[in-house]
């Protein structure tokens, strides 16, 4: 047979269960520790960022320095051996990829004096910005005897 009786409720859950429903304090330590390591990572990241910018532009200009004075060996030995000044730098060194700056803008070769003995010259770099006729342009090299110092605009491209 069948017994109508109702199914009793559960009985009631201890207070102490009840209280150990939240997280464990050392679960929200780890919580705590890794958002204080979130931040302090960010810090310095924050501080070495700008100086790791700085020793990169710094270490482009040396590379384009470097380059700069390879050209001009390059557009010594054409001279020598031709026994004139390249008209671009192109005529000297073909290949792109080595006519290039860290920027990888083509170097410019620019004739001050086109004397017959002692040529002067400069190789120039249109710089981080990658455009002629700004502040960033710089001259990479001269030639050996050096131009008397003052402002020149950089050659057309």
């Amino acid at each position: 047979m069948h017994d109508p009786s109702p199914i009793p409720p559960p009985p009631p859950v201890p207070a102490t269960a009840q209280a150990s429903r939240g997280l464990p304090p050392i679960v929200i330590g780890l919580i705590v520790a890794g958002a204080a390591l979130a931040v302090l990572v960010g810090l310095v990241l924050a501080l070495l960022l700008p100086a790791l910018a700085r020793a990169r532009g710094v270490a482009r200009a040396a590379i384009a320095g470097a380059r700069a004075k390879v050209l001009v060996m390059e557009v010594e030995q054409y001279r020598s051996t031709r026994g004139s000044m390249p008209a671009r730098l192109e005529d000297v060194v073909p290949d792109p990829a080595l006519r290039a700056d860290p920027w990888e803008q083509s170097y410019e070769l620019r004739v001050v004096n086109e004397d017959p003995v002692q040529p002067v010259y400069e190789i120039w770099s249109a710089g981080p910005d990658r455009a002629w006729q700004t502040g960033d342009d710089f001259v990479a090299a001269t030639s050996p005897a050096p131009a008397p110092p003052q402002q020149f605009a950089p050659p057309a491209p």
